[in-house]
């Protein structure tokens, strides 16, 4: 899927690369998400350890106020982020 939206984003406007750029970010954020809960599978079988590490969670709340912005407008509402 990603190759794909890699190859429609070079043929589109500036709009259309910017939603799907959003659009493969959430593709990310869901194969992010499917393997956080093999994760917890492994860990609650005691076939996986935990390597704990630091996370920046404001460029967590960014990314993640960027990819809902444009849906949020649609509906005439605005994402402010101040961290």
């Amino acid at each position: 899927i990603i190759d794909i939206l890699n190859m429609t984003k070079e043929a589109q406007d500036a709009q259309q690369a910017q939603m799907i750029d959003i659009v493969q970010r959430t593709v990310e954020r869901m194969r992010g998400m499917i393997s956080r809960i093999l994760d917890v599978n492994a860990i609650e079988t005691k076939e996986l350890k935990l390597n704990m590490q630091p996370v920046d969670v404001a460029k967590v709340i960014n990314s993640l106020a960027e990819e809902r912005r444009e849906v949020a407008k649609n509906k005439q509402i605005n994402i402010i982020t101040q961290i």
